[in-house]
């Protein structure tokens, strides 16, 4: 991650510049709140759409198992 200037003066956010999925059976989808499922299922769609075109094959099916929604 990197911190880049946000909208408001002196307010900074953070911008991901390196994809890669979570793994999923380090998560427990049980404990997670509606907001953070969203959110990861956006981070993998994100990661798979982004990398995705540049694999073929085996590696792409293994990204698209790994990014597949929770």
């Amino acid at each position: 991650m990197t911190i880049i200037p946000f909208i408001v003066a002196g307010v900074f956010a953070f911008e991901t510049i390196t994809l890669a999925p979570i793994d999923r059976t380090l998560i427990d989808a049980s404990l997670l709140s509606q907001d953070e499922r969203t959110w990861l299922n956006a981070y993998h769609a994100r990661v798979f759409a982004e990398i995705g075109p540049q694999l073929d094959g085996a590696e792409k099916a293994w990204l698209e198992s790994a990014t597949a929604p929770i």
